[in-house]
């Protein structure tokens, strides 16, 4: 359960910036947020989603191997395979969602004062 709860508190953290971005706009025109929100808003939301879904999938297969096949429960049901489910479920989010961070490209735009300063995502690929 305590990986359950630091993942979805990870969701919430990392999703944050993004309902900032929907309400008010984060046209700053640094090229950090443009990076930001080109590369790593998605990505990390959606790994931290991923994650607490496969959490609560291993929750469910242990569940069911504690009701079905009790007598296998006590081998399988250990705090070192727990940290592993815990761990792999982590990864697998992190890892499918990597490609999302090259979707988006960030592109110059003209800044205030005609220079070419400043930053912005885009989506065309």
């Amino acid at each position: 359960l305590l990986g359950l709860a630091v993942s979805n508190l990870l969701v919430l953290i990392s999703a944050l910036p993004g309902l900032y971005d929907i309400s008010t706009g984060l046209e700053d025109g640094s090229y950090s947020t443009a990076f930001y929100q080109a590369h790593m808003k998605l990505p990390m939301i959606n790994s931290f989603m991923a994650s607490s879904v496969y959490i609560i999938i291993c929750m469910t297969v242990n569940r069911y191997i504690s009701i079905y096949k009790p007598t296998q429960f006590q081998r399988i049901h250990t705090h070192k395979n727990a940290r592993i489910s815990i761990a792999a479920s982590f990864a697998g989010g992190i890892l499918i969602h990597i490609p999302l961070c090259f979707f988006q490209k960030v592109v110059c735009k003209e800044g205030h004062d005609g220079t070419g300063t400043g930053g912005g995502a885009d989506n065309s690929s």
